[in-house]
């Protein structure tokens, strides 16, 4: 997947966490714009993860795009991630043309973030 937003814009920016519990506490320190989250994780799972993120205090962690890539194509595991209030569900494999068409439609065009070395974009992957 960082080879996929890499393809897209070389100036992302990339956190990634191995669990569930490490991945909230990193986006709460880095308060990513875009958290890209599959729901198979142990032993917190991504549902988990993002209702937590829901729940939050900080609203720039509360208010995180969210992006559930997952193998699940069931309803059930659907329906539960869009009450989560999530900006998209890719079903893996996931194509760079997906992920970037996904990318235009949550920030319509802009530049999330801007910083002194220009604009980029700022996510969390948990795998």
């Amino acid at each position: 997947m960082i080879a996929i937003l890499r393809s897209i814009d070389r100036s992302f920016v990339v956190s990634v966490a191995g669990d569930g519990e490490s991945a909230l506490s990193l986006i709460a320190e880095t308060h990513p714009e875009l958290v890209l989250c599959d729901i198979n994780m142990q032993p917190m799972d991504g549902l988990r993860v993002i209702d937590g993120l829901r729940n939050h205090a900080n609203p720039a962690v509360r208010d995180a795009a969210v992006i559930v890539l997952t193998s699940h194509t069931d309803g059930e595991a659907i329906q539960s991630a869009a009450r989560l209030k999530i900006q998209g569900y890719l079903v893996k494999p996931v194509s760079r043309m997906h992920i970037e068409h996904k990318l235009h439609a949550i920030f319509r065009g802009r530049r999330p973030s801007q910083s002194a070395a220009g604009a980029k974009y700022s996510f969390s992957q948990l795998r």
